[in-house]
C-alpha cells in the first residue's frame, strides 16, 4: 500500500472514531431510592408528631380554653411560614450559588420558588427537593413552638405576620449559619438536628416576644398539665424521626441518633424526678422535654454513655434555669417551660463539645484539625450568635408588624 493510501485509511478511521468519542456521556449522579424514601417518611412522621407536640408544650401554660382558641391563628401562621419558605426562605438558607457577597451570612435567590434544584443535593445522595422538604420540618417545629407560646397573649393577625417575618429574618439566617455553609459551621460550630436553630432560637424569641406583649400581667387560665405531658411525648417521638433523618440516609448513623435521643430523654425524665423528689406529671414532662431538645444538637455524635450524661446535665439545667432567669423575663414566661427548654438546648449544644471526644466519652470524634478546647470555643460562639440574632430579629419582626397592627390582645387568644 502506497503512502497516499495509508494517509486516506488513517483519516477515514479517525472520522469514524470521532463521533464515538463525542457521544460518550459523563455519568450523572442519581438519588438513592432507599435513602430518599427513609428521609421522606421520617420527615412526614416528624411533622405529624413533633409540630403538635411543640405547640402543646409551649401553649399548655395558657390553659385549656386558650389552647382551643389559639389553634386557628397557629394554623394560619404555619401556612404563611410554609409559603414564604417555598418562595424564598429555602434559598436564603441553602442557596449554593458561588460568589455571593454575603454568602456566609445569607443565601441568594438562586432557588427562588424552589427553582434550579439539583437532581442530587450537593454532598448527599438524595434529591434536593427531598432535602428542602426535610429542612422545612425544622421550620415548622420552630414556628409551632413560637406560636404555642404566644397565641394566647397576642392578636391572631399580629401572630401570623410575626411568624412569617420571623421565619425569614431569624430562622433562615440561622439555618444558613449552621447548616447552609455559613460562617458558624465554617468555623466548626455544630448543631446536628436543631438544638440551637430550632429550640434555642424559638425559645429565646418567644421569651422576648412575651415580654414585649406584657404576658405576665395577663390572665389566660390555669396551666394544663395533661397537654404539656402529651406534648412532650409527641415531641420526643417526632424528634426521634427527624433526628434519625439528620444523617440524610438510612444508615447506622440514623439508628445511633435515634437511640441517643431516646436514652437522653429517658435519663433526663428520671433525673428531673429525682431532683424534684416527685413523680408529678409536670416534672416528668419537663425532664422529657429537656432530654429531647438537649440531644437534638448531638445527632449521632454521642455514645450511649454520652447520651446518659447529656440527659443528666440537661435535666439539671432545666430544673435550675427558671431560678437563674432575670425576673424581668421570668415573670412573663409562664410556668418556666420556655426557660427550661432554652436552658436544656444551650446546655446540650455546649456539652456536645466534650462528649464528642472518642476518649474518654466514646463519641464520634472531632473534625480534622479540631480539638476539644477548640470545639468548646466554637460551641460558645454558636450559642451566643444564635441568642443574639434571635433577640435582634425578634425585636425587628415584632416592632415591624406592630406598626401595621396592634400586638396585644384585649382578650387571650382573640
Amino acid at each position: 500500500m502506497n503512502r497516499s493510501a495509508l494517509w486516506l485509511t488513517a483519516l477515514g478511521a479517525s472520522l469514524v472514531a470521532f463521533p464515538a468519542r463525542a457521544a460518550q456521556v459523563v455519568p450523572v449522579a442519581l438519588p438513592d431510592s432507599g435513602d430518599t424514601g427513609w428521609l421522606l417518611a421520617a420527615t412526614i412522621l416528624g411533622l405529624l408528631l413533633a409540630v403538635p407536640g411543640a405547640w402543646l408544650v409551649a401553649a399548655a401554660p395558657a390553659g385549656r380554653v386558650a389552647l382551643l382558641r389559639a389553634v386557628p391563628a397557629t394554623g394560619a401562621a404555619l401556612a404563611a411560614a410554609a409559603l414564604l419558605y417555598v418562595l424564598i426562605g429555602y434559598s436564603f438558607a441553602f442557596d449554593t450559588t458561588e460568589g455571593l457577597p454575603i454568602g456566609a451570612i445569607l443565601g441568594g435567590t438562586g432557588n427562588w420558588m424552589l427553582s434550579l434544584m439539583g437532581i442530587v443535593r450537593e454532598g448527599t445522595n438524595i434529591p434536593e427537593t427531598a432535602f428542602a422538604f426535610y429542612q422545612y420540618a425544622y421550620l415548622a417545629i420552630a414556628i409551632a413552638l413560637l406560636c404555642g407560646a404566644l397565641a394566647a397573649h397576642v392578636r391572631g393577625g399580629w401572630l401570623v405576620g410575626f411568624a412569617a417575618i420571623w421565619s425569614l429574618i431569624v430562622f433562615a439566617p440561622l439555618a444558613r449559619w449552621m447548616w447552609g455553609g455559613g460562617w458558624v459551621s465554617a468555623r466548626g460550630g455544630l448543631d446536628m438536628a436543631g438544638g440551637l436553630v430550632v429550640f434555642y432560637a424559638a425559645g429565646v424569641s418567644a421569651v422576648i416576644a412575651l415580654a414585649l406583649a406584657g404576658a405576665g400581667n395577663r390572665h389566660s387560665g390555669p396551666a394544663d398539665p395533661y397537654a404539656r405531658g402529651v406534648g412532650a411525648a409527641l415531641l420526643l417521638v417526632g424528634m426521634l424521626a427527624v433526628t434519625g433523618a439528620s444523617t440524610l440516609g438510612a444508615s447506622d448513623g440514623s439508628a445511633v441518633a435515634i437511640i441517643v435521643m431516646l436514652v437522653s430523654a429517658c435519663t433526663a425524665m428520671l433525673a428531673a424526678a429525682a431532683f424534684a423528689r416527685s413523680l408529678d406529671g409536670a416534672v416528668l414532662a419537663r425532664g422529657l422535654l429537656a432530654g429531647t431538645v438537649g440531644a437534638a444538637a448531638a445527632g449521632d455524635g454521642l455514645s450511649m454513655g454520652g447520651a446518659v450524661l447529656m440527659g443528666l446535665f440537661c435535666a439539671l439545667a432545666a430544673s435550675i434555669g427558671p431560678r437563674l432567669m432575670p425576673k424581668i423575663f421570668a415573670r412573663h414566661a409562664g410556668d418556666g417551660t420556655l426557660i427550661a427548654l432554652t436552658g436544656a438546648a444551650k446546655t446540650g449544644a455546649f456539652l456536645l463539645a466534650f462528649l464528642l471526644a472518642f476518649y474518654p466519652f466514646g463519641g464520634s470524634g472531632y473534625a480534622d484539625g479540631m480539638t476539644m478546647a477548640g470545639q468548646v470555643v466554637e460551641q460558645l460562639i454558636a450559642i451566643i450568635a444564635v441568642a443574639a440574632w434571635s433577640v435582634i430579629g425578634t425585636l425587628i419582626a415584632a416592632l415591624s408588624i406592630g406598626m401595621v397592627m396592634p400586638m396585644r390582645s384585649p382578650n387571650p387568644a382573640s
